[in-house]
């Protein structure tokens, strides 16, 4: 199995750049994730490759870094802060919220399981939708926050 250390900082670095090919190629094409903001769980590599371009063009200047990283077997979990300006269109909760132009900082988690390749198969990713929604001057339906799936 890949080093699931030198997947996340490809990872990173692939988010950061905003290369989603090179995204891409870390997820496996049956790949399952699991977000806040998302009523289901996005099913395979085209699924999550619209979300992510979805949240680039959302956050264009949007950066991640980690902040801790433990790995054990075929599972890894990254505690990671984000900043970024909303400068397009997301869907939250709520429906679509147009730019607000509001910078954000959020700290959050992501779980993922690999394949024998080390590409993800599974992520599940947590943190504070209610927070985000504030920080974009939007409020987050009750209960909103964890993954559903």
């Amino acid at each position: 199995m890949a080093s699931l250390q030198n997947v996340a900082k490809q990872w990173i670095d692939s988010y950061n750049k905003k290369d989603l090919e090179r995204l891409m190629a870390l997820y496996a094409g049956n790949c399952r994730n699991a977000q806040p903001h998302l009523p289901q769980p996005l099913k395979g590599r085209a699924a999550t490759e619209k979300e992510f371009g979805a949240f680039f063009r959302a956050f264009p200047d949007g950066k991640m870094k980690i902040s801790k990283l433990v790995v054990k077997g075929d599972m890894a979990a990254m505690e990671w802060s984000f900043t970024g300006t909303h400068g397009g269109s997301i869907v939250g909760p709520g429906g679509t919220i147009p730019p607000t132009n509001k910078k954000v900082v959020l700290k959050g988690a992501e779980f993922t399981r690999h394949n024998a390749k080390g590409q993800i198969v599974e992520e599940r990713g947590y943190f504070d939708i209610a927070g985000f929604m504030a920080q974009l001057g939007v409020g987050a339906p009750a209960g909103s926050g964890q993954p559903q799936g």
